[in-house]
């Protein structure tokens, strides 16, 4: 075998070697995304449960469905109660424990009110028929946050709005980038513990 080959193969066992180290990372960072799903999840329906017995009612949750007149759209559309959620601040939860987006909590007379303040009598028609009263906090349907996708989260290095630290602590991950991660379990203990007060 001349210098060049034997280069050639030491170079090939280098390769195999990284490949083989590689597999083995990501098979690691698999597992280690997997444990934070499910105690991201097990922190998550114990929110709810707590929730649940402390009596905290969940907030309903409007969507709208159009309706029509002829070939035109008339009159506002028809707003619904789509779901009752928890908001915890950066996200809300349903009673399974799902997390979806959560941007704003308004009291329902606020939604059929113009930004420069004008009273919307269709707007408004529409959001009472919900049998809601006017006072009562509601928020709209943002859809869910995020993905529990693994093999997404091993190349983002997220879980949704989730991470985790070296050790596997579930982390809430900051919305800058300038801000820090907050740990999940000191995040959710708050958020329940102020829900309602």
């Amino acid at each position: 075998m001349s210098d060049f080959e034997d280069a050639v193969a030491a170079e090939r066992r280098r390769i195999a070697a990284a490949n083989v180290l590689r597999e083995e990372k990501n098979r690691s960072e698999l597992a280690r995304w997997q444990e934070t799903r499910d105690s991201v999840r097990d922190l998550l329906a114990t929110a709810v449960r707590s929730l649940r017995a402390a009596g905290a009612e969940p907030i309903p949750v409007l969507g709208t469905r159009g309706r029509r007149g002829g070939r035109l759209f008339i009159g506002a559309d028809r707003t619904v109660i789509v779901d009752r959620r928890w908001p915890m601040g950066r996200f809300a939860l349903d009673a399974q424990a799902e997390v979806y987006e959560c941007r704003r909590v308004l009291r329902l007379r606020e939604t059929w009110v113009s930004r420069d303040g004008i009273d919307q009598p269709d707007l408004r028609k529409s959001r009472l028929r919900t049998g809601l009263p006017a006072d009562q906090r509601v928020m709209w349907d943002e859809g869910p946050l995020g993905t529990w996708d693994i093999p997404e989260a091993v190349r983002i290095g997220a879980l949704g709005c989730f991470g985790h630290t070296e050790t596997g602590q579930p982390l809430l991950l900051p919305v800058h980038s300038d801000d820090d991660p907050i740990p999940l379990t000191q995040y959710l203990a708050a958020a329940v513990a102020a829900y309602g007060v």
